[in-house]
């Protein structure tokens, strides 16, 4: 057995390692805190490439992208707005209906006009213009032949009936 005196002063070796041995693992955990936080420090103050301050612009490059081929599109009219020859269907329909009422005697209203879609198939499209040989019903309710032409160039709309009521 160890007397009294021995107990504490391999105690006090045994204290005196482990205390060493902890200064040993400070030391070691302190320097890789200083390797970490010098490495942190050269990869603040390395170069960077120019782009690097808009770098938060890069989720935005597609957006802006998609908006620049939005603008710079030709822009197609919607279906079913056929604009060939400087008037749509329903537009030409639309500058008839007086002058056509006028040459049949009858009062605009009371006229009944084919939808734009059905005369739509009637019409011919140019450059001069838009031309519907179409057919109404006239003051009897017999069907009456027609051809309107509207002219680009000087916006004016002309009614010929190919049978007179």
């Amino acid at each position: 057995m160890l007397s009294e005196e021995d107990r504490r002063r391999i105690e006090a070796e045994e204290l005196a390692a482990l205390q060493v041995g902890e200064a040993a693992q400070q030391r070691a955990q302190r320097r890789l805190a200083e390797a970490a936080y010098r490495r942190e420090v050269r990869a603040a103050l390395r170069p960077r490439p120019v782009w690097w301050p808009l770098r938060w612009a890069l989720p935005f490059v597609p957006v802006v992208a998609l908006a620049v081929w939005l603008a710079l599109r030709p822009a197609t009219p919607l279906p079913g707005t056929d604009v060939a020859g400087g008037i749509s269907a329903a537009g030409l329909l639309t500058r008839c209906r007086a002058p056509l009422a006028a040459a049949l005697g009858q009062v605009p209203e009371a006229l009944h006009l084919p939808t734009a879609t059905e005369a739509a198939t009637q019409m011919a499209a140019s450059p001069d213009g838009r031309t519907w040989n179409g057919r109404v019903p006239g003051p009897g309710g017999a069907p009456v032949d027609l051809v309107c032409t509207y002219t680009a160039a000087d916006d004016s709309v002309s009614v010929t009936v190919l049978e007179e009521p």
